[in-house]
């Protein structure tokens, strides 16, 4: 599964379970394995019998979503999602994410798609394959054309910060600079960017264009001025031996 190649494994993992009874032990893990395999291979039909044998509902709702089967996996994931789990907080993502596809008004809509990305990507420091599916949404996102404005903004911001949090800083910056540049009349998102490219560069041993960055927003105190990064921004500089007004 490592590697891969869930063919394999699907074909190692039945045959170990044709082998054992029952109940034996393991034989519960052994189950939810398959299933995940079955999943990784695309093949959420296959997955729903050994995941229900395997006791993880939250596994089970994403089967029974990829087959198509809301309603149920929409109970699963509501069943799960009490706590502050990774599965929990797992299912609550996914509500949200089906939410936004069933929601009709369309500021809702994404609001709830922020919701489940921002969910997902706050669970990549457990598992990174959950920055792909924050990356995934955020996307979707800054593609909608209906969205356009300030949601595109807010979506490349947070691609940026996908990347920040996976260390891959200068895939952050082009992210960061890609929002102030195109999408510098949304203030907040471009304030919020510059502090960032700055602190990217900065972990990347450049602070001279770190500097320069924080430079630049200051050129612009009649965008940023009264915004709280602007004061942010004037206090690193500070903090590097810079002399600001």
């Amino acid at each position: 599964m490592d590697a891969g190649d869930f063919a394999t494994a699907t074909r190692v993992l039945e045959e170990a379970l044709r082998q054992l009874p029952a109940n034996t032990d393991g034989v519960q893990l052994l189950n939810l394995a398959l299933g995940t395999a079955y999943l990784r291979d695309g093949l959420p039909a296959k997955a729903v019998a050994p995941l229900e044998k395997s006791g993880d509902d939250a596994l089970l709702a994403d089967a029974f979503r990829g087959c198509g089967r809301l309603d149920e996996a929409r109970r699963l994931y509501e069943k799960v999602s009490v706590g502050d789990s990774v599965n929990a907080r797992y299912s609550r993502a996914r509500i949200a994410e089906m939410g936004s596809a069933a929601e009709k008004v369309a500021a809702k809509s994404a609001e709830l798609l922020f919701s489940a990305a921002d969910g997902f990507s706050a669970l990549g420091s457990e598992d990174a394959a959950y920055f792909d599916e924050a990356t995934k949404l955020y996307e979707a996102i800054a593609r909608k054309r209906e969205w356009r404005g300030d949601a595109t903004a807010r979506a490349i911001f947070s691609l940026g910060e996908v990347q920040r949090l996976r260390k891959s800083y200068p895939e952050a910056i082009a992210f960061y600079q890609r929002c102030f540049v195109s999408w510098a009349r949304f203030a907040q998102w471009g304030a919020r960017s510059y502090l960032r490219a700055a602190e990217c560069f900065d972990a990347l041993g450049r602070r001279a264009e770190a500097i320069a960055h924080l430079r630049e927003m200051m050129r612009k105190a009649e965008k940023y001025g009264r915004l709280p990064e602007f004061a942010e921004a004037k206090k690193r500089l500070r903090g590097w031996g810079e002399v600001v007004e």
